[in-house]
């Protein structure tokens, strides 16, 4: 997550970064990794330790009461020793 502006909507003085989730050996983790850190960005008053936990369900059953867009940006680093390496920027 590439923090760029508050909660409510004021541009930080100091963008800053947090990472959702390391270690993913899967493509159905990168899905749900991806899922959770959209969530965060639109649901900025949970708890990250809350949202790593997550499953897809939960996911689906809270994102009604999300914002639809935020100025804050999540982005998706893939590496492997049997990938291509991918960046993906799910920009606001």
């Amino acid at each position: 997550m590439r923090w760029e502006s508050s909660p409510e909507g004021h541009r930080l003085e100091h963008v800053r970064q947090t990472i959702v989730q390391q270690g993913i050996s899967t493509i159905d983790d990168v899905e749900l990794a991806t899922r959770r850190a959209q969530f965060w960005v639109l649901n900025p008053s949970y708890k990250l330790e809350d949202i790593r936990s997550m499953s897809e369900e939960q996911l689906d059953e809270e994102q009604d009461d999300s914002r639809s867009i935020s100025k804050n940006v999540v982005c998706v680093d893939v590496s492997g020793p049997d990938v291509c390496d991918v960046t993906l920027v799910d920009l606001p």
